[in-house]
């Protein structure tokens, strides 16, 4: 069981926002949990920017929500 869903039933009132980045395998995503059930589930790929900086490491430029709550995303590729 996913500790964050094992979470939302011990807490039941409170949603629980489950964020994960995995640059290597381009994906990221969330799911949020409340009363032990999984009712939102998001997953997409990386977007980058087209410049690059002086490592030839490219800003990520989305999805949206890693640039909200993620900082400092960068990838050499």
């Amino acid at each position: 069981m996913p500790f964050s869903l094992l979470l939302s039933e011990l807490y039941p009132k409170v949603d629980i926002k489950h964020l994960y980045c995995e640059i290597g395998c381009d994906v990221a995503g969330y799911s949020v949990y409340n009363n032990g059930n999984e009712f939102i589930t998001k997953t997409a790929n990386f977007e980058f920017s087209d410049e690059q900086d002086e490592d030839g490491n490219s800003e990520v430029s989305g999805p949206n929500f890693v640039i909200t709550h993620f900082e400092d995303y960068s990838y050499g590729g």
